[in-house]
């Protein structure tokens, strides 16, 4: 790509990059090193025609890790069908984005209020029942 001047490179992360998921500590710190690690690229390479773009989909559903748990999220978080996230990859490398999160629920307000405020965020994560889930999904 380098020697060619040009290419996209798309990371698939998970939503859990953007907040730790309970029970889902290492899992979650690995996709957030994937999304920073295609950021620092990105900018180390701007001027090479190299582009990068990491997907962050939210519980995929029919096929996967997910779908092999048998559980349906809380409907406050959401969840997203395989094809949005390959739609999602082709507009990431159409439109050069640098981030898309997927996700049937608008996520992206959220985060940002977690950043503002970690405790909200937190209470948060417990009231809509995401704690609660990711806990059944691992058997506690």
């Amino acid at each position: 790509m380098l020697a060619r001047g040009s290419g996209h490179v798309v990371n698939i992360a998970s939503i859990a990059a953007k907040c730790g998921g309970p029970f889902a500590a290492t899992y979650s710190a690995t996709k957030a090193g994937l999304a920073e690690w295609a950021q620092g690229l990105r900018l180390e390479l701007a001027e090479t025609g190299v582009r990068f773009s990491t997907i962050f989909p939210g519980y995929v559903t029919e096929v996967g890790m997910f779908a092999r748990f048998g559980l349906k999220p809380p409907l406050s978080i959401g969840s997203c069908a395989p094809a949005r996230v390959a739609r999602a990859v082709v507009g990431a490398i159409e439109h050069d984005r640098l981030e898309v999160i997927v996700n049937s629920t608008p996520l992206r307000p959220f985060y940002a209020l977690k950043e503002l405020s970690p405790f909200l965020g937190d209470w948060l994560l417990h009231k809509l029942g995401v704690v609660r889930f990711q806990r059944r999904k691992v058997g506690l």
